[in-house]
């Protein structure tokens, strides 16, 4: 991801080199019929000397930033996964407190059940 922008940092260490050309024909439209052809190159050869190391840091820093995005993204990967595995026992945990709840409450329907066959209606309602 981040290696691309490395590499242009390095193109800047090595020379440039230009081609060019160039064709044309021209003719004039008063009553001469001949044309003129004209031809034209061009090339050229730039290279920057990094005296002062300009060109140096600008690659070391590229550099630098590449490995910090693939850090950047090790590190949201990691967190993606500790939020997924917390998510995970969360909802495993609160599964089980649904589970305890519902035997909880079956509990006390089955003593509401025994204590109204043991007792009249009017008592057992007083309980509830």
């Amino acid at each position: 991801m981040g290696g691309s922008d490395a590499g242009l940092a390095t193109s800047d260490l090595l020379p440039n080199f230009d081609v060019g050309g160039s064709v044309g024909y021209s003719k004039q439209l008063s009553g001469s019929s001949k044309g003129q052809d004209s031809y034209s190159a061009s090339a050229s050869l730039q290279y920057e000397l990094d005296l002062w190391g300009r060109l140096r840091t600008q690659r070391s820093i590229a550099q630098w930033e590449a490995q910090a995005t693939d850090e950047d993204l090790q590190s949201t990967f990691l967190s993606l996964v500790s939020d997924t595995c917390d998510l995970y026992w969360t909802i495993a945990f609160l599964n089980q407190r649904i589970s305890a709840g519902e035997a909880s409450v079956a509990r006390v329907q089955r003593t509401l059940q025994l204590v109204q066959s043991q007792f009249p209606q009017q008592v057992a309602v007083a309980f509830v």
